[in-house]
């Protein structure tokens, strides 16, 4: 009979473990927002700040680190992630930047949903278009 209790005990943490949702899709809540860009004239002076269209956002679920599904910006900028679980969220979009060796810096945001139907807005993503 102790062996029994013993594997019964062993068994049940396994299985609510298994049972919680990890972040990323299959959920009820959504991670929404904005990219602008940063518009520069010839003498890399900034000349205006807009709504960037068309410019690929990528988030990842979790914390690994790994992108795990990206999208485009509508034409006024906004992007949607829908049908994600609570957890932590990784977003970012690529911005030109002249002194790095690629020629582009990810700018990032961090985000955490806490609710199974939660909408979390996140903060504005600014990337550079020199």
């Amino acid at each position: 009979m102790t062996l029994k209790k013993t594997f019964i005990a062993m068994i049940v943490p396994f299985f609510l473990y298994s049972c919680e949702k990890q972040p990323g899709e299959g959920g009820r809540a959504t991670i929404s927002g904005q990219v602008y860009q940063n518009i520069y004239d010839n003498n890399d002076s900034l000349i205006a700040t807009e709504e960037a269209r068309e410019v690929d956002v990528y988030i990842v679920y979790g914390e690994d680190g790994v992108y795990d599904d990206n999208m485009n910006t509508h034409y006024d900028g906004r992007y949607e992630f829908a049908f994600l679980h609570p957890g932590k969220y990784k977003l970012f979009a690529y911005s030109e930047c002249d002194t790095c060796p690629s020629k582009t810096v990810a700018i990032e945001v961090a985000v955490e949903i806490k609710d199974k139907k939660e909408t979390v807005i996140a903060p504005d993503l600014i990337v550079d278009n020199f």
